[in-house]
């Protein structure tokens, strides 16, 4: 069981590369989902893959877009 939630936890990991002196960044992750209960007598497993971009418009205000 802590090897499965490890590796989820490793997968739902997402890295975004950013630098103080940028005003745009991306990133990607990707995501494993595990049905538990009644949903996992249906479904073994799922996964997928998120995006996401970050816009500095001030130093102390971002906006941040998500997708996946």
């Amino acid at each position: 069981m802590k090897k499965v939630l490890f590796m989820a936890a490793l997968v739902a990991a997402s890295f975004t590369g950013t630098a103080q002196d940028k005003k745009l960044s991306f990133g990607l992750g990707a995501e494993l989902a595990l049905p538990m209960g009644d949903f996992g007598t249906f479904y073994s497993f799922g996964a997928g893959v998120s995006a996401q971009m970050n816009y500095a418009v001030t130093s102390n205000v971002g906006l941040t877009l998500n997708a996946g």
